[in-house]
């Protein structure tokens, strides 16, 4: 089975690891790796570019990012909830002393 993984995203390429997206099973990425349809093939998202680097940076991280302040903690967290993670359990923290919001996974 082919490790690495490719997704499309609104024409912008963004590669990262089977292991990685598995970490979170019931989620948009992992479903899409796991259908047969999309075997061999780049899987096409038609969501936010951009943003998905904030969407992969959590799936790397294992439920925690950093945010900037030009991006937003609730506009990542929106994208999270659109990408099949529960809203009920994303946390948003203020901005802290470097100026990021946090957002993480609630246990």
């Amino acid at each position: 089975m082919i490790n690495n993984i490719t997704f499309n995203v609104n024409g912008r390429r963004w590669q990262t690891t089977r292991e990685t997206v598995s970490n979170y099973p019931g989620t948009v990425l992992y479903r899409l790796i796991n259908d047969p349809r999309f075997v061999g093939q780049e899987p096409t998202i038609n969501r936010d570019g951009d943003l998905f680097k904030y969407v992969l940076g959590f799936y790397r991280n294992k439920g925690v990012i950093c945010v900037p302040p030009c991006v937003g903690g609730a506009t990542v967290q929106n994208e999270l909830v659109a990408y099949g993670f529960d809203g009920n359990k994303i946390v948003v923290t203020p901005e802290n002393e470097h100026r990021l919001a946090t957002v993480f996974l609630a246990p």
